[in-house]
């Protein structure tokens, strides 16, 4: 439907085998804040990487008791891609 959305709720842990990361955090966006609660929005290449493509894989493995060839690469992928937005992070706290 027009208009809708999805909120998804995490405390540390994402999924199977993701936790939510500093940079994850720091690469998040304020939305709201209530107090002391603050609210923020995941950037979307986090929400890209962890829920579509590596979580699904790791879904179809579990549930299903199987093998995906291709898992260990897309981690692969998925890892270097995390560490290249940490050292832009990083670089740009250092260096801003």
């Amino acid at each position: 439907m027009k208009g809708m959305r999805n909120l998804d709720v995490f405390a540390g842990r994402i999924s199977y085998d993701f936790e939510l990361s500093e940079p994850m955090w720091q690469r998040a966006i304020v939305s709201r804040t209530f107090g002391d609660l603050v609210v923020r929005d995941a950037s979307r290449e986090d929400i890209f990487v962890m829920t579509y493509i590596e979580e699904g894989i790791g879904r179809q493995e579990e549930e299903f008791s199987m093998k995906v060839p291709i898992a260990d690469k897309i981690s692969q992928l998925a890892n270097e891609y995390r560490e290249r937005l940490y050292q832009k992070w990083l670089f740009a706290e250092l260096y801003g």
